[in-house]
């Protein structure tokens, strides 16, 4: 496989993973039984959007599609990692905490905590993880 398959298929596989993750409960994978359907609805847009964007560019190829598709897949991973991984490494403020105690609190975690900060949940790490795969592949295409 070349790596504009693979990036669209890391991107598609993101895009699945997270439409049963953010509509069906796998308590205590993830935490959506409390979710009002319109909010679900705005998550699935804002999410799906640009993994669909990055898969199709990729396939259709061209050095700006590509590259638009790289710049948005940059900038979804930087969003995760600024949301999950900076707050895990330096701590986040008690309104964040408190934000994600109610948002996935209950949720399957296995990293090591780091004193009182947010632990990334499972769920999360998997998006991380093929998140980073997509970007990395959609790079390589891009070259």
């Amino acid at each position: 496989m070349d790596a504009s398959t693979l990036a669209a298929a890391f991107a598609l596989a993101l895009a699945a993973y997270l439409l049963i993750t953010d509509w069906v409960d796998l308590a205590p994978w993830n935490k959506v039984d409390d979710l009002p359907v319109r909010q679900k609805l705005l998550i699935s847009v804002a999410n799906y959007t640009p993994l669909l964007f990055v898969a199709v560019a990729v396939l259709l190829g061209g050095g700006l599609l590509v590259a638009l598709a790289l710049l948005v897949g940059i900038v979804d991973l930087a969003m995760h990692v600024a949301y999950w991984w900076l707050p895990y490494a330096r701590g986040a403020s008690a309104e964040q905490l408190s934000e994600r105690e109610r948002l996935f609190g209950g949720t399957t975690t296995f990293l090591p905590a780091i004193g009182n900060h947010p632990i990334p949940n499972a769920q999360h790490v998997v998006v991380g993880i093929l998140m980073a795969a997509m970007v990395a592949f959609t790079a390589v295409s891009a070259i």
